[in-house]
């Protein structure tokens, strides 16, 4: 059966929200890890969206975003009503979401987003009002009804720290902001490790399978659960089929 694809750098099963880089988010198996299926993805780390180990954990998931900060938060932070207001979203439990403990989250926010992303944060807590509500254990720190925002600000902070996978590769990202928003249990955790699986894996070893996925799906794929809790294309099942083939190294063009 279909897993999903997962990111070269950081994938993994849900329950967890993806960590950012600088070591927040470990290596695991999956898309531009060890050739494994699509749908051999490993953990994100904490703070993207709710995702796991396949394709997208495999054909399907790649994933991960950032937990704690990438450096030493500043003794005489003092965070701004938009970060207070974003901390606030993840109640008493911000690490679960890879943003600290309560006392840190707020310095955590500056440092990450509000400092090199404060467009992107501001059009969040615009979207999301002055009480937003977060489920990291299911979704990470995507919000429902914001998630592009919710991307936005997520790519912007590993941009900020040229983190950011597949920018060469427009396709990956259509393509994993749709699995990360399948919410599969074993699937994609968050979108910039599954961009770094897409650039390992899918373009790495199946470009051609991925574009004729893509082409198929109009760049715009849908994915749903299978039974396994992996991701699974709602459409264009042969073409879905014949990438995770090749991811797991089963058909003659995985480029092995």
């Amino acid at each position: 059966m279909l897993l999903a694809l997962c990111a070269a750098s950081a994938c993994g099963a849900k329950k967890h929200p993806p960590p950012a880089a600088g070591g927040e988010e470990p290596i695991r198996n999956g898309l531009g890890g060890s050739g494994d299926r699509l749908d051999n993805g490993g953990s994100g780390g904490e703070g993207g969206a709710a995702g796991s180990g396949s394709m997208a954990g495999s054909a399907g998931g790649l994933n991960t975003s950032g937990s704690a900060g990438s450096g030493p938060i500043e003794p005489g932070c003092i965070p701004r009503e938009d970060c207070r207001t974003f901390c606030a979203a993840f109640g008493n439990d911000p690490a679960s979401c890879g943003l600290g403990n309560t006392a840190q989250c707020g310095c955590i926010c500056e440092q990450r987003f509000h400092g090199p992303c404060p467009e992107q944060l501001g059009a969040l807590l615009s979207c999301v009002g002055s009480t937003p509500r977060v489920d990291c254990a299911n979704h990470g720190r995507i919000f429902t009804g914001c998630e592009q925002p919710s991307f936005e600000l997520e790519l912007c902070d590993f941009r900020a720290r040229e983190e950011l996978c597949a920018q060469s590769y427009p396709r990956c990202l259509p393509y994993c902001e749709a699995a990360v928003l399948g919410y599969c249990p074993l699937g994609t955790d968050s979108v910039t490790s599954c961009l770094c699986g897409c650039e390992a894996s899918l373009i790495g070893r199946c470009e051609s399978q991925f574009n004729t996925f893509m082409d198929c799906s109009a760049d715009a794929p849908v994915f749903t659960c299978d039974g396994n809790g992996r991701e699974l294309s709602s459409g264009c099942l042969s073409e879905w089929q014949a990438l995770d083939s090749c991811v797991r190294g089963t058909s003659p063009d995985a480029g092995n």
